[in-house]
């Protein structure tokens, strides 16, 4: 008789940044999921699945470093890790019983501006007690966080006189700065590091 291959429906979860440490919680106070958990559709209809493989997507990068995935088959269920520089990014877990979890540890690098999605597509693999093989895809979408400037103020000063105050709520779990402020026709403009910027254009009377 022929050994059909295991039958692997592709799933989706989602996390978001914003539950990481220095990150902005969607909704105020609601806390935002860094884990997700579920269960895929693993089948054999002439056997059992005994084994499952899962694939780390290419192309990563947390705060600017290159994710690594390494991964192993123990006691029914394969583990899969992501580390950036020697830091655990994510870990992702999936047993031959079909349930799986994973769990967001730091921020990826989004290309896109603004709270947008990043879809994870880790291949899955499921073998038989046949020998025969199949795969599926577990996409895992994280949903980017931003910063959040400060509602705008206003100061009535003297002259000489001085203002002081924050411009920005938080810049989320991936960490940012102040790019530049703007008065009239005159811009400061600010690097990553800490120090004074440099300005251009007509400062004029402020």
């Amino acid at each position: 008789p022929v050994n059909d291959a295991p039958i692997v429906v592709n799933a989706t979860a989602g996390v978001a940044e914003s539950g990481l440490p220095g990150g902005l919680l969607d909704g105020g106070s609601v806390p935002a999921p860094t884990r997700a958990t579920g269960t895929m559709t693993l089948s054999d209809v002439d056997g059992s699945v005994t084994s499952v493989a899962v694939t780390g997507p290419t192309g990563l990068t947390s705060n600017g470093v290159p994710i690594a995935w390494a991964g192993s088959f123990a006691g029914g269920v394969y583990t899969l890790t992501g580390t950036a520089g020697g830091a655990t990014v994510a870990v992702l877990t999936l047993g031959t019983s079909a349930a799986y979890s994973f769990d967001l540890a730091r921020p990826t690098d989004h290309q896109a501006a603004g709270q947008d999605l990043l879809a994870l597509g880790f291949v899955v693999t499921a073998t038989d007690n046949g020998g025969a093989s199949s795969n599926g895809l577990l996409t895992v979408e994280v949903r980017d966080d931003g910063p959040v400037a400060q509602p705008a103020d206003h100061f009535v000063v003297g002259v000489p006189g001085q203002a002081s105050g924050d411009l920005v709520v938080g810049y989320g779990a991936d960490g940012g700065h102040v790019q530049s402020i703007t008065l009239g026709t005159y811009t400061l403009t600010f690097g990553p590091g800490a120090g004074a910027g440099t300005g251009g254009g007509t400062l004029g009377t402020v």
